[in-house]
């Protein structure tokens, strides 16, 4: 990153800072990335998650009312074969290259709360009404209002029995 980004970040973190004293606690994702040909953040999400996108072909979308902790990390791209002889990338660096894989891009449903301190690698699809504890290393697609945690993640519950599930978030279009 070089100087002028790293200023530009840091006027972006004030900006956020200030709104969210102004509108009762509430940091929105959509201030920075509103304009991402990539991205798509529902309303009312907050956060400042880290995202790492490599290659800058991958997606994310995240859902509407999630919960984003603090120092979240959100890897897009960045898989190794392990199969190849080396682990450096060296197709993409030397042959320029677009190293792809299938496991890119994440998809996060509606009404999501990541814990602090959570990893989420690329390719997964975390669904609606789901909660990541904290330090979590989420590394396989997490099924509707599941609580997941640990490294790596494992199922711990659901979070309400099937019978009450509702998607109340479509509720606020």
């Amino acid at each position: 990153m070089n100087f002028y980004a790293m200023i530009a970040d840091k006027i972006l973190w004030c900006k956020l800072r200030w709104y969210e004293h102004q509108n009762n606690g509430m940091q929105y994702l959509n201030m920075r990335y509103q304009n991402h040909p990539r991205y798509t953040i529902g309303e009312y999400t907050y956060g400042y998650p880290k995202i790492y996108d490599f290659t800058k072909t991958a997606k994310l979308t995240i859902g509407k009312f999630c919960s984003i902790s603090d120092n979240v990390t959100i890897f897009l791209d960045g898989n190794r074969n392990t199969g190849n002889i080396a682990l450096y990338p060296l197709d993409h660096v030397f042959q320029h290259k677009e190293t792809h894989s299938e496991k890119t891009g994440m998809v996060i449903g509606n009404d999501v709360w990541i814990g602090h301190g959570a990893i989420l690698l690329p390719g997964i699809k975390i669904g609606n009404s789901v909660v990541i504890g904290a330090g979590a290393v989420v590394t396989h697609d997490v099924l509707d209002y599941e609580v997941v945690g640990g490294v790596p993640a494992r199922h711990i519950k659901f979070r309400i029995p099937e019978h009450m599930r509702e998607p109340w978030w479509n509720k606020y279009d």
